[in-house]
């Protein structure tokens, strides 16, 4: 993953250096950022927040610059990364409400920028492991001990959410849900 997702980068970067002046030198972006701009390699949110949990202090896209390359991506049908994991991940849950495409964006990045910090996530009822505006992450275990992850694989996990379900380039809302393992289920939502 990291080897695609650096060839991609670099890909990005030779293209966007090829079609550039020759006075434009210095160019300053991080391979994410390049990757996202660059609509012929598509959009991840997940390798967004890849790049964030490497970097957490990098020049990467601003959750908001990520929900435009995202709805653009979208709108141009070319999305980006492991397709084969996503099988886990359901979009438009019964019963859970919406939440701000924007929010969640933001969500996941707070998540993202915890580092190695562990969440926990107890037995019989779940977490909320961030809230940001008009957007939840909230996991639930079945493991009778609760579980604990680093922060950055739920961040992970609400970026394939992301993946699967924004759909459109005029789609503002996104909820849905992801097991990334058997024990833990990840809901993203209105709070």
């Amino acid at each position: 993953m990291v080897r695609l997702s650096s060839a991609l980068g670099l890909a990005a970067l030779v293209t966007c250096t090829v079609a550039a002046p020759a006075a434009t030198t210095g160019f300053q972006h991080s391979e994410m950022e390049m990757e996202a701009r660059d609509t012929s390699s598509g959009f991840s949110f997940e390798a967004w927040v890849n790049g964030i949990i490497a970097d957490p202090e990098g020049d990467h896209l601003s959750p908001a610059e990520a929900v435009s390359a995202a709805q653009e991506a979208a709108s141009l049908e070319k999305r980006s990364g492991d397709l084969t994991s996503r099988d886990s991940v359901s979009c438009n849950d019964k019963g859970k409400p919406k939440a701000s495409l924007q929010d969640a964006s933001d969500a996941i990045s707070q998540l993202a920028r915890r580092g190695s910090a562990n969440c926990h996530i107890p037995y019989a009822g779940g977490a909320s492991l961030v809230k940001y505006g008009l957007a939840e992450i909230y996991g639930v275990t079945i493991n009778k001990h609760g579980s604990i992850l680093p922060c950055t694989t739920f961040a992970q996990s609400a970026g394939r959410i992301l993946d699967i379900c924004v759909k459109s380039a005029t789609q503002t809302t996104v909820q849905g849900s992801n097991h990334p393992n058997g024990n833990i289920q990840i809901h993203l939502s209105r709070p």
